[in-house]
């Protein structure tokens, strides 16, 4: 049965399943060079010219900054000091 507004019914499997998805971006994301962490949540953007460039974020070693050095490389990682 189609859901509002499709006409036809949708769905968007992943297979075999789910974690085969998040494993195959995860391992392409390495290869590219993308730094993964765990347990650590944005807290808010950083924007320039209406594109995002970095993010501040909430590590469990405390606060810390994500910014690309370039757009082709990794982002370098700023440890922020509480004042």
């Amino acid at each position: 049965m189609p859901e509002p507004p499709h006409e036809k019914p949708r769905m968007h499997n992943v297979l075999p399943n789910s974690r085969a998805y998040i494993y195959h971006v995860g391992k392409h994301a390495r290869r590219i060079g993308v730094d993964i962490r765990t347990g650590t949540r944005a807290t808010r953007f950083l924007v320039e010219g209406g594109r995002v460039t970095g993010a501040a974020c909430d590590g469990p070693d405390g606060p810390i900054v994500f910014m690309p050095v370039q757009p082709s490389l990794p982002a370098a990682i700023t440890r922020l000091t509480k004042s």
